[in-house]
């Protein structure tokens, strides 16, 4: 039976009706592709000094919106230089991120405490940390690292290091002789107790004169320096889509001319201010605070938040579910 003229305007309606919707439905799943948070399957965390507590606030927020998930995801790989592997390594170990803000903090009022006590008796050296950095980050460390954080950290976490080839022993040398020993690149994945977590740590850490008097750091018995001399921020080997986090803005390492080439450490996707919020810590104070206790422990609870802050806006600008 033939349809009347108002059943086929209707008929011909709903099949406009229909084709637009499937167009609409289309739009909606390009657009819900569009929306899916990457693949991340890599993570490199920059050396930081004292604003591994800065760090910490990135790790708490990418734990909470799923970005991060220690040990359900074995297809995520880990590295770090310097303070950045030992924030990234304790997550691995299984500590929360307050965990490892509250280590950087005591061990950072330790070394006030020290200095100011070193004052009032007029001894001489009292600076924070100059020569004693080893010791504030042993410290942090023997908090930090658990028996079985070596099992953990195997083919997981990759620390990077700087190894001397020309020197023999750790010693205390002269800044022109000990600046002048070059450098390579070097990193572990391979851990095989919790001493040489610790002693990997302290080699990635070790600055000359500056973390001991000694030029370098003994590490399965070879000389290293900080690993940042070679590798600012480490990408896991064969990472297809690693997310960066430096606690360094780009715009200080530029303007320092710290001599930094390294693209990853240039263009980190998550910085020091990077969601837009103000920084506790002038700009230009920046550099020199990672290194000053003393600047950093009024603005600890600052610091703390504004890395989960830029962690947060990372993770919302990139379409994971916040929690």
């Amino acid at each position: 039976m033939a349809l009347r003229p108002a059943r086929c305007v209707a008929a011909f309606l709903l099949l406009l009706v229909t084709a637009n919707a499937g167009r609409n439905l289309r739009q909606i799943d390009d657009l819900e592709l569009l929306r899916r948070p990457p693949t991340i399957d890599g993570v490199a965390w920059s050396s930081s000094g004292m604003l591994g507590v800065w760090q910490a606030g990135v790790m708490h927020a990418l734990l909470r919106a799923g970005v991060l998930d220690w040990g359900s995801d074995p297809g995520m790989n880990y590295a770090g230089t310097g303070e950045g592997a030992i924030v990234a390594i304790s997550g691995i170990a299984g500590h929360n991120p307050q965990r490892t803000r509250t280590a950087f903090e005591a061990s950072m009022q330790t070394a006030v405490n020290e200095a100011r006590a070193c004052r009032r008796s007029n001894g001489t050296n009292c600076d924070a940390l100059s020569g004693k950095y080893e010791a504030f980050i042993t410290r942090v460390l023997n908090t930090l690292i658990r028996e079985t954080t070596a099992g953990a950290a195997n083919s997981t976490m990759t620390v990077h290091l700087s190894l001397v080839p020309a020197a023999t022993e750790s010693r205390p040398l002269t800044a022109p002789a000990c600046n002048s020993l070059s450098v390579e690149a070097n990193a572990t994945s391979v851990f095989f107790n919790r001493t040489d977590v610790i002693s990997a740590l302290l080699a990635s850490t070790h600055y000359p004169a500056f973390s001991s008097p000694n030029c370098t750091r003994t590490f399965r018995g070879h000389q290293y320096k900080n690993g940042a001399l070679t590798l600012p921020m480490p990408c896991p080997a064969g990472s297809n889509s690693c997310l960066r986090i430096s606690a360094v803005p780009p715009s200080v390492a530029r303007r320092l001319g710290w001599g930094i080439t390294d693209a990853n450490a240039l263009q980190p996707d998550i910085f020091p201010g990077s969601s837009g919020a103000p920084l506790p810590i002038p700009e230009s104070q920046w550099s020199n605070a990672m290194w000053d206790p003393e600047a950093v422990l009024p603005v600890v609870n600052a610091l703390y938040s504004l890395g989960f802050t830029d962690g947060r806006s990372w993770a919302r600008d990139n379409f994971f579910v916040l929690s």
